[in-house]
């Protein structure tokens, strides 16, 4: 469905949504299972309670670091945006499931429907098998300057 990724401290340092969001920790599964990556379509940025950024993933990498992955992104249309932004931020209120993240969380539409929240059914990416990639393949104007 989604993968969630903090960006409070990177934020804080003036970077852009997209460039503090273009990597990440604890997301290996990405790398290695790709019925999972092509279930997650869409990242959001997400600082302390509000959505900075909704993002369709394009593709993944594994990142220099170990640990880390890589994602080529593109924005989502403000339509798409706003539902997700809802959906996350009714999700934040009512579970702990983000409350607490440090780093980044996989959100599947279970942990939605548990909670009682719709699953918006807009399809707002067009990528429907999500590559694995070679760090060099990312879109430059995702990585931070």
């Amino acid at each position: 469905m989604l993968v969630v990724v903090r960006i409070n401290r990177c934020m804080a340092g003036g970077g852009s949504v997209a460039a503090c969001a273009y990597r990440a920790w604890r997301l290996r599964r990405l790398l290695l299972d790709a019925t999972l990556r092509n279930k997650c379509k869409y990242l959001v940025a997400l600082n302390g309670a509000v959505v900075e950024g909704v993002f369709c993933i394009k593709g993944v990498a594994p990142d220099v670091l170990p640990g880390k992955v890589q994602f080529d992104l593109e924005p989502v249309s403000k339509e798409c945006f706003i539902a997700i932004e809802q959906a996350i931020s009714a999700l934040y209120a009512q579970t702990n499931l983000l409350k607490y993240l440090q780093g980044s969380r996989y959100i599947m539409e279970e942990h939605f429907n548990m909670a009682g929240i719709e699953v918006p059914r807009m399809k707002c990416c067009d990528y429907d098998n999500i590559p694995l990639l070679e760090p060099n393949q990312i879109e430059q104007k995702n990585r931070p300057v």
